[in-house]
């Protein structure tokens, strides 16, 4: 009777574990922008292509964890159509878009990060509220903060899931395009937006 008991109790505990649900998995795509023929802004030798995409490799390189899948749009030097970013980017149901970007200005001294999200996207609200948190944690006295701006565009517009394009410094400021081109910048940058995506 006691090892009938005791078979009982062993069976009771397997079942209890067995219905525990898994924890749920963040899915987070990053559109490294541009690629293949589109260099996006270049200043010198330098150009956006390259550097968001070193971003975006770092950023899956801190992927360690099991609560997060960091999933790259593309990997290599390769040009995407905007409309084939969208069909991979909702085929992945994703619970948030990040599409890396650097910016531009005829004023050189206009610097900081920004983002921009779309009123067209089904989940606005969640687009400006991921990215006001974002531009807050990459802004201090290296980056400075800039406003969240709605824009009229493709990606944006058509993803089935909260989406942003976050804009990472000016490469028209030297001071902007000297922290994101470098290794200890690009690793400080991958560092805090991999910190956001785990709260």
């Amino acid at each position: 009777m006691n090892n009938l008991a005791r078979l009982a109790g062993l069976a009771l505990v397997f079942l209890c574990f067995a219905f525990i649900e898994a924890p749920i998995k963040k899915t987070i795509v990053i559109d490294a922008g541009h690629g293949g023929d589109d260099h996006g802004v270049t200043h010198e030798s330098i150009s956006e292509k390259e550097l968001v995409q070193d971003i975006a490799s770092k950023i899956k390189a801190l992927d360690i964890t099991n609560d997060i899948e960091i999933i790259l749009l593309r990997e290599d030097d390769s040009f995407m159509s905007l409309n084939d970013r969208v069909e991979k980017i909702n085929s992945l149901n994703p619970d948030l878009l990040i599409s890396l970007h650097i910016n531009y200005s005829q004023n050189r001294q206009d610097n900081g990060v920004s983002a921009y999200v779309s009123k067209s996207n089904l989940h606005y609200a969640t687009s400006v509220e991921k990215a006001e948190n974002l531009v807050n944690s990459l802004s201090n006295y290296k980056l400075a903060k800039k406003e969240i701006k709605n824009a009229n565009l493709y990606v944006l517009n058509n993803a089935n899931c909260p989406a942003m394009l976050l804009e990472m410094g000016y490469m028209t400021n030297d001071f902007d395009r000297n922290y994101i081109s470098s290794e200890a910048g690009q690793n400080e940058i991958a560092e805090k937006i991999m910190a956001f995506l785990k709260k």
